[in-house]
């Protein structure tokens, strides 16, 4: 006869169907909270401070910090607050282990729904969880405590990383004091005594006068809370693009509508220009046009068949006359006659109706320059190359045309065209002045020495190379 171990069969077959039964058995989801229509604004309050302090104490991770092996009181504990999502959404939100579970129990003890019958056993419940919390953190702690050597590691690689910076803004301020240097000995009369701005715009001035002489320029400076300007007003003479070309110099920046701020200008030539000559956060220039002389030309187009029913249409003959304004410079004491046609060759780069047409006019001899034979230097082939004081620039006149290669080389340098000045120009550093001087195979070194002799005389920056057309 076979024994059977009748225990051992009814305990497994028991296993059985609890497994059964836990697997058929729905898990329990958390429900977000939602209040009862009867429910008063006394009660609620009190639930959500409850609700909210059991949310905020499963949220909170202390960090213990400082190095191991040093006694506990060298330690340095931090609070932390972590992600808690939207609040209420789900049981999710915390991060101590006890947090969810104890939700659920709440809910399925008390339901979901918050009603004046339960919201105190509820808050009672919130209250209880978040007091046990606090005395239990469990997986709230965080040990970040570090090793002697990995601490030695990181303030070693501090310090070096430090004395790079410091490095590079030893250099920077010596490069910084240089490029002030030559800008001083350049302008040995630029007005000091002032705010930045103020002397900026009397710098200006001075700038202008020999730059575009004859022409009478209104330069005013002003200043605001966190901000100042400087005002630039003249009528007819120079184009606005040869004016802001001087003045942008002393603006510190610009706006960026992409990014709604003011970007710093980080060009060093730049701002050693503005360490001496001064600065201000916004140069504005406005060139204004004679209504005589604009009258004159818009009779003069008008006379060729330009309609000036409709003034403000872009073919309209005060259209036409105001772009042909914005790209002509006027010397001074310039009378308009009318209007005559362009050249229309390789050296008109003019676009729109200024490649066809230009402004007539009579303007008596302007004064020569003092001449500077003391910064000149001829190559044997005949190129010229010679500081221009007046414009604060160096040129390089050939006898003819330069061939290809030779505007090539021009470009390669960084130079470039200006068909008013009918030259080739660069900013005014050594570099520029040296290709100058290779392109025109002169030597450069006593040209330097007597420019920047003639510099603090005339107070003079910038360099062109000027290629004269025979």
């Amino acid at each position: 006869m076979t024994s059977v171990n009748t225990s051992s069969t009814l305990e497994n077959n028991q296993a059985d169907a609890s497994a059964e039964t836990s697997r058929q058995a729905p898990a329990q989801v958390f429900q977000k909270w939602q209040a009862a229509p009867d429910l008063g604004p006394r009660m609620l309050s009190q639930f959500n401070e409850a609700n909210n302090a059991a949310r905020w104490t499963s949220c909170g991770v202390t960090e213990l910090t400082g190095i191991h092996g040093q006694p506990e009181t060298q330690h340095r504990s931090v609070v932390m607050r972590m992600s808690m999502g939207t609040s209420g959404s789900s049981a999710d939100d915390g991060q101590h282990e006890d947090y969810n579970p104890g939700l659920l129990a709440i809910q399925a003890t008390h339901g979901h729904v918050i009603t004046r019958d339960n919201y105190r056993a509820i808050v009672t419940a919130l209250e209880a969880l978040d007091k046990a919390m606090k005395a239990d953190p469990k997986n709230m702690f965080r040990d970040k405590r570090e090793t002697a050597e990995a601490v030695a590691k990181r303030n070693d690689l501090n310090r070096i990383a430090r004395e790079k910076q410091e490095r590079e803004q030893k250099i920077a301020a010596e490069k910084h004091a240089a490029a002030v240097a030559k800008v001083k000995a350049l302008y040995p009369w630029a007005k000091q005594t002032g705010s930045n701005h103020a002397n900026l715009a009397a710098n200006l001035r001075t700038l202008l006068a020999q730059e575009f002489p004859g022409i009478a320029f209104r330069i005013t400076s002003d200043s605001a809370s966190m901000t100042s300007s400087v005002n630039v007003n003249w009528q007819d003479g120079p184009t606005d693009e040869q004016v802001n070309a001087i003045a942008s110099q002393g603006q510190y920046g610009h706006f960026d509508g992409m990014t709604d701020s003011y970007n710093a200008d980080r060009d060093p030539a730049r701002d050693a220009w503005r360490s001496w000559m001064g600065s201000a956060k916004h140069v504005f220039t406005y060139r204004s046009i004679d209504p005589a002389a604009l009258s004159v030309v818009v009779d003069a187009l008008t006379a060729r068949g330009y309609s000036n029913a409709q003034p403000f249409e872009r073919d309209s003959a005060r259209s036409v006359a105001c772009e042909l304004f914005k790209v002509t410079a006027l010397p001074a004491g310039a009378v308009l006659t009318g209007i005559a046609d362009a050249a229309d060759d390789e050296d008109n780069q003019a676009t729109g109706f200024a490649r066809y047409i230009k402004l007539a006019f009579t303007a008596p001899e302007a004064p020569k320059p003092e001449a500077l034979p003391s910064v000149a230097a001829t190559s044997d082939s005949g190129i010229q190359v010679r500081m221009n004081l007046a414009k604060g620039g160096v040129e390089i006149v050939f006898p003819a045309k330069p061939d290809p290669v030779k505007i090539a080389e021009c470009k390669s340098a960084g130079f470039r065209w200006s068909r008013f000045g009918k030259c080739w120009y660069a900013s005014a550093t050594d570099t520029k002045i040296r290709a100058a001087h290779r392109i025109a195979g002169t030597s450069p070194d006593s040209d330097l020495k007597r420019a920047s002799d003639e510099g603090h005389r005339q107070g003079a920056i910038g360099m062109e190379i000027a290629c004269g057309i025979a």
